[in-house]
């Protein structure tokens, strides 16, 4: 019988069809591309045939390696979303991606602070460098310091 926390993910999950239409809507209105999390080993499959250019690793999966090889296999180029992971994890995950199949060239990691809205003073841009300069790839930023 699944857990009750499954049967609540289950029911704010958006149907495939819905994935569809957002992804067509974009195209329509010449956003640059269409960005989902794919949190599980599922939605990995149900997303990839959308054909979607470019996976987004939420920060909560930095640790879940067999997560990692799946998304690894696929040979895409992905956002890593480091979130609260340290140096250590985050290489260790870098290196799960690349051995399943995916090139380093095309792994972005992207700088985030978990807590939202994300105080200024908490940013830490710096953070990028360390992680560019010792892990040897590519970086950006994943904002969530934006306030409505």
């Amino acid at each position: 019988m699944p857990s009750p926390s499954w049967r609540c993910a289950k029911k704010i999950h958006l149907p495939l069809s819905a994935y569809k239409d957002l992804k067509e809507n974009t195209r329509i209105k010449k956003a640059f591309y269409f960005y989902p999390h794919r949190f599980d080993a599922p939605s990995i499959d149900t997303l990839e045939d959308l054909k979607l250019p470019i996976y987004k690793i939420p920060s909560g999966e930095v640790t879940n390696l067999p997560y990692l090889r799946k998304i690894g296999k696929t040979a895409q180029k992905s956002d890593f979303i480091n979130g609260m992971a340290t140096l250590k994890e985050i290489g260790v995950a870098l290196n799960v991606l690349a051995n399943a199949g995916t090139k380093k060239e095309n792994i972005t990691v992207l700088h985030c602070n978990t807590e939202y809205p994300t105080p200024f003073e908490d940013v830490n841009l710096r953070a990028m460098l360390t992680i560019r300069d010792t892990l040897k790839i590519k970086v950006g930023y994943s904002d969530h310091s934006f306030r409505y």
